[in-house]
């Protein structure tokens, strides 16, 4: 079976929504021949894993019945400093000016 991604979803997005652990994540990237770190894109269709020992039947049915989908990773390439802020993300000379 084949799970289609949505924009700024993870491995862990998807293991978490289809198999109700995050821990599916690895069979995810094994499945699939990536690393459960990579960006994904939006409309890329993964192969599902056939390991459910991991698999948590109340939250992944709970994601199903409300037609519930996580997408918590940083978007892919471009500016992201709209969605990025604070003094851990501002540059010197760039974001403020010392004197």
């Amino acid at each position: 079976m084949k799970v289609k991604t949505i924009n700024s979803q993870s491995l862990f997005d998807i293991a978490n929504e289809v198999f109700g652990n995050v821990d599916a994540a690895f069979a995810f990237a094994l499945s699939n021949g990536m690393s459960v770190t990579q960006e994904i894109a939006p409309g890329t269709e993964l192969e599902q894993p056939e390991d459910l020992t991991f698999k948590n039947i109340d939250q992944a049915n709970y994601f199903k019945k409300k037609h519930l989908a996580t997408a918590v990773a940083l978007p892919l390439a471009g500016d992201i400093s709209p969605i990025l802020g604070g003094i851990g993300y501002m540059g010197i000379e760039i974001d403020f000016i010392v004197s």
